[in-house]
């Protein structure tokens, strides 16, 4: 059983906070280390992206090419799951100190296997149509209602919702047009795209949460910000760098944020 549910209550006492990518304030996006680093943190949720190789194994890497961060080049999808292994993140990304197996690329299995150790909700976000065997592989993990599939691609959510309708589905820099759609899917969330989250209308997170729609805007990257995020009522919290330990560390006071120590 999950420590804190999807449906449970953000709040500053347990801050529902996203590994975005894993911690990637700690180790390289999407990376194992990123994730054992955000298991170990005590996130809510760790955030992933996922692809499939040309031989039909998933792996998570953000981009559907592995250029930016392995010692490689080329699509994923169309190199083996045996020559992607033999691909190593680019060393000046990675301390000495790390073995060089948690230097490939992750498959999607250690992915999930890393949450349900530490109890982190799986936040998988789907790049490729490969929907029922990402579905498949995390139910193998997780109960259905403790899995979230997030995607830009309303055509993805639909689909998960025809397979399922008890894995919560969030879609990815959303509009007021989308959150109606989706209300009529049922348990979901979206993301809305505001650079300034203080720029976020009241309306339209009140209207989300009148159709029941969950929502979070990306990202709290400072305490301050996730501080100011919980008091608006957002439902979780994506972020790069702010660890739930960190949030201990602070005070909130009418959504101002004050170390302990000195103030």
């Amino acid at each position: 059983m999950l420590c804190l549910s999807i449906g449970a209550p953000n709040s500053l006492d347990c801050p529902k906070l996203i590994a975005h990518r894993g911690l990637a304030s700690a180790a390289p996006a999407n990376s194992i280390p990123s994730f054992l680093a955000a298991g170990e943190a005590n996130f809510w949720a760790i955030e992933t992206d996922v692809h499939k190789t040309r031989d039909g194994v998933l792996v998570c890497n953000h981009d559907k090419t592995v250029d930016a961060m392995y010692n490689g080049s080329g699509p994923i999808a169309q190199m083996t799951y045996d020559a992607l292994m033999k691909l190593r993140l680019k060393t000046e990304s990675c301390p000495d100190s790390w073995p060089e197996d948690m230097l490939r690329m992750p498959t999607f299995d250690e992915y999930l296997s890393i949450c349900r150790k530490y109890k982190a909700i799986p936040f998988i976000e789907t790049k490729s149509d490969d929907i029922p065997d990402v579905i498949e592989a995390a139910c193998r993990y997780f109960r259905e209602e403790d899995i979230v599939i997030s995607s830009g691609n309303e055509m993805h959510l639909m689909q998960t919702r025809s397979i399922s309708d008890k894995i919560f589905i969030h879609h990815i820099f959303s509009d007021g047009e989308a959150v109606k759609r989706l209300s009529f899917m049922g348990y979901c969330g979206v993301s809305f795209n505001y650079p300034d989250y203080r720029a976020f209308p009241a309306t339209l997170l009140e209207e989300a949460h009148r159709v029941g729609v969950r929502v979070c805007l990306r990202a709290g990257d400072s305490v301050q910000a996730v501080g100011d995020m919980v008091a608006m009522g957002l439902d979780y919290i994506p972020t790069n760098r702010i660890t739930p330990q960190m949030m201990k560390e602070g005070q909130v006071f009418h959504g101002t944020i004050m170390a302990k120590a000195g103030e």
